[in-house]
């Protein structure tokens, strides 16, 4: 099994939300935030890709 470094990980959730996938985004960053809750930008980057999924609400208590 393959391990990423969390950077490979940000980068594969920001393709994703870019050219792939947003609901695939949403999962990588849902694990990324659960594994480093004290890195606001994680959490930015969660709110986005909720909003690419039309969570709206979810999108905003991500950042609350």
């Amino acid at each position: 099994m393959i391990h990423l470094s969390a950077r490979e990980r940000i980068e594969r959730f920001a393709q994703q939300l870019r050219d792939g996938d947003p609901d695939l985004a949403v999962r990588l960053i849902v694990e990324l935030t659960s594994e480093f809750p004290d890195q606001a930008p994680l959490h930015l980057h969660h709110a986005r890709a909720l909003r690419a999924v039309g969570r709206e609400a979810d999108a905003l208590a991500a950042v609350m």
